[in-house]
Order: C-alpha cells, then structure tokens, then sequence
C-alpha cells in the first residue's frame, strides 16, 4: 500500500497554510503485510526424539484444535500412547501418518511500513525524512511444538523461531 495522508498545501485538511500545517502536511506511508501459513508438522524422525511411530488409538481430526496456544499446540490428550514402556519398536511397521491435516506450525504475519516526507528547499532541492519499520507490530515466531509423546513437554512450544525483531531506522536524505 502507498498512502498520501490529506493534511497540508493543496489538500483536503489543514490546507490554509499555519504552523499546524506545516508540521503534519505533506506526509506518506507505504508498506506491506507478509502471510505465510505455518508447514504441516512432521511426526518422524528427529521431529520427535528420533522415534519412528507412534501407537495412536484416537481420532487423527481430534487433534488439531482451534485456537492453539503455546501451551496447547494440539490437542496432546486425543488417544496419543504417552508411557515410554508401550512405544512401538523400530521394526514394527508404520502406522501414524508422517502429516495430520489441520496440524500446523505458526503461521508467518509480518507488517512492514514507513513514514516518509519531503520538505522542498531553495534552489530545487529537497529534504527527505523517512521512518522505515520491519516487523513493525513486533510479532513473536514461535518454534514448532514438541511432537514426541513420551515427552513430558509434548504439545508444547519451548522455543522462538529464528525470525527478525522489530528493526526501526531514521533515514534524513538530502536532493540536491
């Protein structure tokens, strides 16, 4: 998006010169908003402590939850075999799907914006003032959740995704 905010000489507001005018006239913003759904997790091999299968005696559309938190991911109780003793060996055939529909990391939401004027100077030449943000909502990536069932942190998120921080820089440029 590119947006002119209506203050200022030959505009709709504030357009009667003054102080005021001056300050807030001749302003823009321009930005952009990134989405990316969060991947599919993936319940093998070291996704899940290097386990191989799970035993699972529930319903797959009973784990996926509406609203997942990170300390409910999914829902960690649908029929999942959480005793150690009772995991299946390697040897035995595969039986949970490597994907759940439904199931899925943190999606990507990232709101990048900037504030930008120019002031016109004597002699054609222009001064820029420009406030460039990434990331400017400052939103928190999570990590994927832990996916084996004999973990006492299973469903859980314990850590942040490497992703940018709130980045603001101060721009003055000078046209001339």
């Amino acid at each position: 998006f590119n947006v002119e905010f209506p203050f200022g000489r030959a505009k709709k507001f504030l357009n009667n010169g003054g102080v005021l005018s001056a300050i807030v006239g001749g302003w823009q913003t321009s930005g952009n908003f990134e989405y990316q759904p969060g991947a599919l997790l993936q319940w093998s091999g070291t996704a899940i402590g290097a386990v191989n299968n799970i035993f699972f005696y529930g319903n797959l559309d009973d784990i996926a939850i509406d609203h997942p938190t990170p300390e409910r991911w999914f829902n960690a109780d649908a029929g999942f075999e959480r005793n150690p003793a009772r995991t299946p060996a390697n040897f035995q055939k595969r039986a949970f799907p490597f994907r759940v529909d439904g199931v899925r990391g943190q999606d990507l939401k990232v709101l990048n914006i900037n504030f930008l004027r120019s002031i016109e100077l004597p002699g054609r030449k222009t001064l820029q003032f420009r406030v460039d943000m990434l990331n400017a909502l400052n939103r928190m990536h999570w990590g994927n959740p832990n996916l084996n069932p004999t973990s006492t942190q299973f469903g859980t998120v314990t850590s942040a995704s490497t992703t940018i921080m709130r980045f603001v820089t101060f721009v003055t440029k000078l046209n001339f």
